[in-house]
């Protein structure tokens, strides 16, 4: 088989772990379904341009109006773990997690947090604030 021979594995071995950014997807779905969907969390992927690198960042939106509150950052290299995940509740906080079970956890924290509570609460106050006017027409 001289030219055409193949040097690639046979096999190619699957990662047992799941993206940073599907595990944020999950996580938006599940807060559209929670809140009927008045709000939403938007999830941009920028790879850079050797694809070595990926920056994620979570987004929240209220429906119908016209805001939004950049809740976190993410920061990975092609294997996805360690990850960095920036807190940006005012300040950001770096916290750098090197298994899918410690960004889980760390997630968890952030989403169920007092301040992403607090977030969650006015938008949900800005969608209901924006119902209620008349249209300008």
């Amino acid at each position: 088989m001289t030219g055409s021979e193949s040097f690639w594995p046979d096999n190619f071995e699957q990662l047992d772990v799941v993206p940073p950014a599907k595990i944020l997807l999950e996580q938006a779905g599940a807060l559209a379904k929670k809140t009927s969907g008045k709000l939403k969390m938007s999830v941009r992927t920028r790879t850079d341009s050797s694809g070595s690198e990926s920056y994620i960042t979570a987004v929240l939106r209220a429906q119908g109006v016209n805001y939004s509150y950049e809740l976190l950052k993410l920061h990975h290299s092609l294997d996805f773990f360690p990850v960095n995940v920036y807190e940006i509740h005012g300040e950001e906080v770096k916290r750098s997690c090197d298994t899918e079970e410690a960004f889980k956890t760390t997630l968890k924290q952030i989403l169920s947090g007092e301040k992403t509570r607090r977030v969650l609460a006015a938008l949900i106050a800005r969608v209901s604030e924006g119902a209620e006017e008349e249209p300008p027409f």
